[in-house]
């Protein structure tokens, strides 16, 4: 966990530190260098400070859907609510217009902007996930994928958040939240991923797999253009649209300046932590019965 803005606290501890070293600095070829990194273990009352967020199981169920269906990567904006300071749910994954490689993902951007004014505001001002997949390979984000991140930051309201992830076949998942209103950059190793019932609870169970897939699917294999070239030198990552992370001026904290929306969402609510184990095998059988295994 690590502080999003320099505070007043922050400030004057680094200026208390560069004053120490400046006195008792030497210096190497004419250069002094100053570097200082910040994390919280601890919230301001002396507890861990983890986060906890939850997929609806419809919208888990969507995310399964897209790992298993496509052997090239594929991108998705999620709606996610704050349900307090240290709890978001994840209600919808939301497949967009996007060219994709076997490694890269590049969304349509005169296509994307369509889309996404098409969106009804509901949605739109929900909008607070990205998330892709790195089909079977490790979860590390790319250059392109942090470079992006930095981007969204830098567009993100005082109280606004947003969420990054990236998972592959393997069901490993790499997370980071930006929640401005606590001030706070959450990593994988500080985030508990978990699924919700509609009952409220967290479990494992049947959950209708093979009745949900067909129709969602169907529509993203629509949005999803597979790419092929000619390469001529090695990249890793995709532009992911240029602005396709923040979209048509909003993805980061709703339409932002073209309706006013999008505050980041509020509200209350509890939930248990700990992930639910399931199947790491994208085995037909099993998914095609629609269950997940412990």
């Amino acid at each position: 966990m690590k502080p999003i803005k320099m505070t007043e606290d922050i400030r004057k501890s680094v200026l208390e530190d560069f004053a120490k070293q400046l006195m008792s600095a030497k210096l190497f070829d004419g250069n002094f260098k100053y570097e200082r990194r910040f994390a919280y273990k601890k919230d301001k009352d002396g507890n861990e400070n983890r986060l906890k967020i939850s997929f609806t199981e419809a919208a888990y169920i969507k995310m399964l859907d897209l790992l298993k269906e496509f052997s090239s990567e594929v991108a998705w904006h999620a709606t996610v609510v704050r349900e307090d300071d240290q709890s978001f749910l994840i209600t919808d994954c939301l497949v967009y217009p996007q060219e994709v490689t076997g490694a890269t993902v590049n969304t349509d951007q005169e296509r994307y902007q369509n889309w996404f004014m098409d969106l009804n505001d509901d949605i739109a001002n929900c909008l607070h996930a990205q998330m892709h997949s790195h089909v079977n390979m490790g979860v590390t984000p790319s250059g392109v994928d942090l470079t992006h991140q930095e981007s969204i930051v830098k567009m993100l309201g005082h109280d606004q958040f947003y969420i990054f992830m990236i998972w592959n076949k393997s069901l490993k998942h790499f997370v980071t939240v930006f929640d401005m209103k606590e001030n706070v950059q959450y990593d994988t190793a500080d985030v508990d991923v978990v699924v919700r019932g509609d009952d409220g609870e967290e479990y494992k169970s049947d959950i209708g797999y093979a009745i949900h897939k067909n129709e969602f699917i169907d529509e993203a294999k629509k949005l999803v253009v597979s790419k092929t070239y000619q390469q001529t030198s090695f990249t890793t990552g995709g532009s992911y649209g240029g602005t396709g992370y923040n979209g048509y001026g909003g993805n980061y904290g709703g339409r932002g300046a073209s309706t006013g929306k999008g505050s980041g969402g509020t509200g209350k609510g509890t939930g248990k932590g700990g992930f639910p184990r399931v199947v790491n095998d994208w085995d037909d059988e099993i998914f095609g019965s629609g269950r997940m295994h412990s």
